[in-house]
């Protein structure tokens, strides 16, 4: 299966990153959704994952899922399209 991963950098700002991140995800959430109706892609794409990653952090963590600990969370968040 092919795949279309975008690299958007952020800044050093975490909660601005944060802030950034979560309205592109939903901007491109909101256009896919559009998108797969007027062009008919049928069954693809119909999920969109994401998550939000820090440079320097080599381990796959979502810093778009943040405990109580301040710990980043490991799942990409899942939007249904």
């Amino acid at each position: 299966m092919y795949r279309l991963v975008v690299d958007f950098p952020l800044g050093e700002d975490q909660a601005r990153a944060i802030e950034i991140a979560k309205k592109i995800a939903d901007l491109m959430a909101t256009k896919m959704s559009r998108l797969n109706r007027d062009m008919d892609f049928g069954d693809e794409p119909s999920v969109m994952q994401y998550r939000l990653q820090e440079d320097t952090d080599r381990t796959a963590k979502n810093y778009l899922i943040i405990d109580e600990n301040g710990h980043a969370g490991r799942k990409k968040i899942s939007v249904d399209l």
